[in-house]
């Protein structure tokens, strides 16, 4: 319960900062706790009035490559693919389509809508100042 009002205070001062350039990321990628958290991020978007966006955080191109990525997450957490208890993401991080996008989310078309625009609310320059490529993100 503690860390719940953590979480709320954390967002109202995020919100009360930024505005409505504040978002709350909702992510279905079917890991563990993945679903609790998505009830909470939804009910606390309601009460708190906080837009929702619609992420999905990709690690490998398609699904096929699920076994070759969790070889790898062995590899940097040091343990063993027969290990029950490790680190462990589902298969479901692969690129996805627009489609597939829709599909996941069509419950909260919302969310996919303001994945939409986010977009325009940036703007992109190079700093021409420094010698290196480096590169600001703004937002409107």
């Amino acid at each position: 319960k503690n860390k719940s009002q953590e979480l709320i205070n954390f967002y109202k001062d995020l919100n009360k900062f930024f505005k409505d350039d504040f978002y709350i990321e909702i992510q279905r990628h079917n890991d563990q706790n993945e679903k609790q958290f998505e009830k909470l991020n939804l009910n606390l978007s309601n009460k708190l009035k906080i837009s929702i966006i619609a992420t999905h955080e990709v690690f490998y191109l398609d699904q096929s490559m699920h076994e070759a990525h969790d070889a790898l997450l062995c590899i940097k957490h040091k343990t063993y693919i027969s290990d029950k208890q490790r680190f462990r993401l589902s298969d479901n991080h692969n690129f996805k389509s627009d489609k597939e996008m829709f599909d996941l989310f069509s419950d909260l078309p919302e969310a996919l809508t303001n994945n939409f625009y986010l977009p325009f609310k940036c703007i992109f320059k190079k700093n021409c100042f420094l010698q290196d490529s480096t590169y600001f993100f703004f937002v409107n």
